[in-house]
């Protein structure tokens, strides 16, 4: 039987992308590669300066069953608020607004088998000077959604692990979040950004240049914190709850037609206004990661 391969569909931009999600995948961060031997202490630093130590004889395979020999740590540091749309994984926990210190997911396999923890893996994650409020972090870990909005097709939520401020250290002069990661998922350090002031619902009606959009997104990407929100699809465009009224942010809409990418965006001053109407256009995919970067 043959099979039939479909051509990387070229357009008037050049895009190499058949769907959004090919692009989101492709530029979006990467898992780092480490192997280790599982009997040694190890310390691994990756790409964004998060350094995780592993104790010895730390792994069993999904059975419990003891591993030994050399194990594969994967490593995806997710820091910004463009990494967290090229990974779609925003700063919100049920329907509060979160600022990041950064997002990890750490994973260990053993040739195809995945493993897990027998014992805590030690975290450093940077202290950066972008932050608002640097000593309210807590530990939150990757988890299901308990409130889901009604056109969300998102499995995927932040759940806060410990209540208690994530400790600071020193290593080699600069400041690190000291944590223990017991179980190997998602990881973030986080605190809850206060909702004085009132919230307000946020929408935005796209104007495409096209009848209808294979896909389409939106997110806010707020300017005085290290956040980012998703907004919903709906009726009348992409609408998001809850946002407090003291922040500013960006709405961000990227959507694709027969591999065309689109992008457009508008910014709220304060939420004084609730309601914007967005114009897409179309870009290459080098325009659209050169505006999220300047984000």
């Amino acid at each position: 039987m043959l099979t039939e391969h479909k051509p990387v569909l070229r357009t008037i931009q050049g895009s190499p992308f058949r769907t959004l999600d090919e692009f989101l995948f492709q530029h979006g961060p990467k898992a780092q590669l480490f192997q280790i031997d599982s009997s040694r202490m190890t310390t691994i630093v990756g790409e964004q300066g998060a350094r995780l130590t592993i104790l010895p004889d730390s792994f069993s395979d999904i059975n419990g069953k003891f591993v030994d020999g050399p194990v594969e740590i994967h490593l995806k540091e997710v820091i910004s608020r463009a990494e967290m749309i090229l990974a779609d994984k925003t700063a919100t926990s049920e329907d509060r607004i979160l600022e990041s210190a950064g997002q990890l997911w750490v994973q260990a396999t053993q040739g195809n088998g995945l493993l897990q923890l027998r014992r805590p893996m030690v975290v450093d994650l940077p202290v950066r000077k972008n932050l608002r409020n640097p000593l309210a972090m807590r530990l939150f870990v990757g988890s299901t959604p308990t409130v889901k909005a009604f056109h969300s097709d998102k499995d995927f939520d932040w759940k806060l692990w410990s209540d208690k401020p994530v400790a600071i250290r020193k290593v080699n002069g600069h400041k690190y979040y000291h944590f223990n990661l017991e179980r190997l998922n998602w990881a973030n350090c986080d605190y809850f950004v206060s909702r004085r002031g009132g919230k307000s619902m946020v929408t935005v009606k796209p104007e495409n240049p096209v009848e209808t959009m294979d896909k389409q997104i939106a997110f806010l990407a707020f300017e005085d914190i290290n956040s980012v929100a998703r907004m919903y699809p709906g009726i009348h465009g992409f609408t998001a709850l809850n946002i407090p009224n003291q922040l500013s942010a960006t709405a961000v809409v990227i959507g694709m037609h027969q591999g065309q990418l689109f992008f457009g965006h508008h910014f709220f001053s304060r939420f004084s206004d609730r309601l914007a109407h967005v114009r897409m256009r179309a870009v290459t995919d080098q325009e659209l990661l050169e505006t999220l970067h300047r984000l």
